[in-house]
């Protein structure tokens, strides 16, 4: 169940979009520009979950994701039908690992760059420039979301997050 509060992105006077948060301690920051939308995840427990409406008539053709957790163990992002999953492993090397389920297949499969639903996850640090391994205090990771997950202009997308799984 997501918390009745609701943060917006104002446009020239009209609210872009609404995130619904599942945690009240969980922030969704929003920067509109033009085409581009950037959410900002921060999330004290490191587990989360939002889901993003549109309140425009389509998705700006540039949706990024910047998630300030200190791990990536379990991402998901969830248009219409579609899931995209995203993990960085906690140990190094750090592996990074998409994969992509849809509604009526049996499993989620791995996807590679080829895959029209293949995002490049970059993790930053607190200057925004590369960094190696997981973020340092006041980095992030950051992804676009592959152009083909919001194609059909679903009206929202959940957004499912853990930083690091714990016992």
């Amino acid at each position: 169940m997501f918390t009745a509060c609701l943060l917006t992105a104002v446009v020239a006077g009209q609210p872009d979009f609404e995130v619904a948060r599942k945690r009240d301690e969980d922030a969704v920051e929003i920067a509109v520009q033009a085409e581009q939308a950037v959410f900002t995840v921060t999330s004290p427990r490191g587990i989360g979950a939002a889901t993003v409406h549109r309140r425009r008539p389509s998705w700006p053709a540039t949706v990024n994701l910047r998630l300030r957790l200190r791990g990536l163990e379990s991402l998901t992002v969830t248009s219409g039908q579609v899931t995209l999953g995203v993990s960085v492993s906690s140990s190094p090397p750090h592996e990074i690992r998409l994969s992509v389920s849809e509604t009526g297949r049996k499993q989620e499969e791995p996807i590679d760059r080829h895959s029209r639903y293949w995002s490049d996850v970059r993790v930053l640090d607190a200057q925004g420039k590369p960094a190696s391994g997981l973020p340092e205090k006041g980095g992030w990771f950051d992804l676009q979301l592959p152009p083909e997950l919001l194609a059909r202009n679903p009206s929202t997308f959940e957004i499912r997050w853990i930083d690091f799984y714990r016992n």
